[in-house]
């Protein structure tokens, strides 16, 4: 990520710490970078609503909720007990 790049992320995002190391240490500017330094490497399962919420915009998955929904529908169609986590 330019430093360009930077400044046109939001205001939340361009001033998160994890993400200035981010770009700082050259890590790989993505979701699942971020996740795995701010969760230490603990990726809480299942990911709810409340794990998206706290990511920075850059980040969140807008579809998320949708997906969730989808796929309880679909557990409750075919009787299976969908446990929150979404498939990546």
């Amino acid at each position: 990520m330019t430093a360009e790049e930077l400044a046109q992320l939001d205001d939340i995002s361009r001033n998160n710490v994890i993400i200035q190391r981010m770009v700082a240490e050259s890590l790989p500017f993505d979701r699942a970078t971020y996740v795995g330094i701010f969760y230490a490497g603990q990726v809480p399962k299942p990911w709810t609503h409340d794990h998206e919420a706290i990511l920075p915009p850059v980040f969140r998955d807008e579809n998320a909720d949708e997906v969730r929904r989808a796929i309880q529908a679909l557990g409750d169609a075919i009787g299976v007990t969908y446990t929150g986590d979404v498939p990546r």
